[in-house]
């Protein structure tokens, strides 16, 4: 399934108006997501990126990182159910420190634990913007769950927690 995402990636560049993208549930995979990546980046008013259900793993949670920075005009991503596990938070955690754009971030169901949370604490504070965070069924446990509520209490525009 790498194929059809290479096959996306090239078309990408040549939808300048693309604002919303929707690739729920099509097998993805990690080195899809390596290979759409640098494509997104040049859909330059891209706001709502949903991957959800994708099995793009540490691999594809990476290389959605390594973008991530340069889709300043992104306010919703979903990444749920994409077994990226704490590794996967990490490397995305890394990245959302800086996106004081980002206002919907979904990572539900992906198994990144107590660890996982902590990799996303320690950063989601830059994300000033964020108003919604979906985190349910990632067994956070009583450690990753305090964790992450101290780092939320860094984001003033918080309305919603999932």
């Amino acid at each position: 399934r790498r194929e059809g995402a290479t096959l996306l990636a090239a078309a990408l560049p040549a939808c300048q108006g693309l604002t919303h993208l929707n690739l729920r549930e099509n097998g993805i995979g990690g080195e899809g997501m390596t290979a759409l990546g640098p494509a997104l980046v040049a859909s330059s008013k891209l706001s709502s990126l949903i991957l959800s259900a994708n099995q793009v793993g540490m691999d594809g949670a990476g290389a959605m990182a390594s973008v991530l920075l340069q889709l300043s005009s992104l306010s919703q991503l979903k990444l749920d159910e994409n077994a990226i596990g704490p590794e996967g938070a990490e490397q995305l955690g890394a990245a959302l420190g800086e996106c004081s754009w980002l206002r919907h971030l979904d990572v539900a169901r992906n198994g990144i634990g107590a660890e996982g949370a902590w990799m996303l604490a320690r950063s989601i504070g830059g994300c000033s913007a964020l108003t919604e965070l979906s985190v349910s069924y990632n067994e956070l446990a009583a450690e990753g769950a305090g964790r992450l509520t101290l780092a939320l209490t860094r984001c003033p525009n918080l309305a919603r927690i999932d």
